[in-house]
């Protein structure tokens, strides 16, 4: 074991009990702040998720609207073809 070696085992072993209080504290507030900020970007993509999924429904429902005067037309002309077999005579030609 070298010299220098040597004098790194003793800066580890002259630690008081209050720099082993410090570091750990100081451990548990890195360790703390990392967890805030990593909840924090949860947080922020799952509400842009909700935003996306909301912002998909808002596009769905705007098609069906759309397509509500296409059906009503389609029943519309459902309703007269019915109207006019009724009034023709069997065996006549449309």
């Amino acid at each position: 074991m070298t010299y220098q070696n040597f004098d790194f085992y003793i800066l580890i072993f002259e630690l008081n009990s209050m720099d082993i209080i410090f570091l750990v504290l100081l451990g548990i507030i890195v360790a703390s702040v990392v967890a805030i900020v990593i909840l924090y970007n949860r947080l922020v993509s799952l509400r842009m998720h909700a935003n996306e999924a909301w912002a998909d429904i808002e596009v769905q429902l705007k098609r069906r609207y759309d397509l509500i005067p296409n059906l009503v037309e389609t029943v519309k002309g459902a309703m007269n073809l019915k109207y006019l077999k009724k009034l023709q005579k069997p065996g006549q030609l449309p």
